[in-house]
């Protein structure tokens, strides 16, 4: 090849090459400009996450400052509580400790009481609740009998009363039928 014809092949090429450049360099721009448009709406997708994960987790905190709180409180209720329990075996004991007396008590009432003496006893009791029944019967019949006899005594003054007014509108009417002829 002559010389002329390599210049110009190599500026051909080197057009070509210039032009190659200029297209992957616009390209290049191009995508760089897309990426960092992504980049940018990533970061602010980020920045909302984070602003709503620091939200979620602050409300979090609160809503776990009040679990404790109540948790806490409920604690020392249990353990107020427990500080007024007696232990199960500690109760067992001691009701089997009273069982034990109050049979022994039993024991010796039984000795010293006779059963003809107890008889006596609840015999003269039901008869001391009889002649109370029968008192507390004659009271009540006597106010009775007096509220009784009180009712007809004021039906015995209502029923004069009324006599007395009928005789006296009887003797005006002939006092007024005998003036007014």
């Amino acid at each position: 090849m002559s010389d002329p014809e390599v210049v110009h092949l190599r500026a051909y090429f080197e057009r070509l090459l210039d032009e190659r450049d200029r297209q992957s360099g616009s390209a290049l721009k191009g995508l760089r400009e897309v990426l960092e448009a992504k980049l940018k709406a990533l970061e602010d997708r980020l920045l909302t996450m984070f602003s709503s994960a620091q939200t979620a987790i602050e409300k979090s905190e609160a809503a776990q400052r009040d679990y404790n709180a109540r948790s806490n409180e409920f604690r020392g209720q249990l353990d107020d509580q427990a500080k007024h329990l007696m232990p199960r075996e500690e109760t067992v004991t001691m009701f089997k400790s009273m069982t034990e007396k109050v049979d022994q008590l039993k024991d010796q009432i039984e000795q010293k009481v006779s059963r003809s003496v107890l008889d006596a006893y609840v015999s003269s009791i039901t008869d001391q609740i009889t002649t109370l029944r029968e008192f507390r019967g004659s009271y009540a019949g006597g106010k009775q009998a007096a509220g009784e006899a009180q009712n007809r005594s004021q039906w015995v003054w209502a029923f004069a009363v009324s006599v007395v007014l009928s005789m006296l509108s009887v003797v005006l009417s002939v006092i007024g039928a005998l003036k007014g002829r």
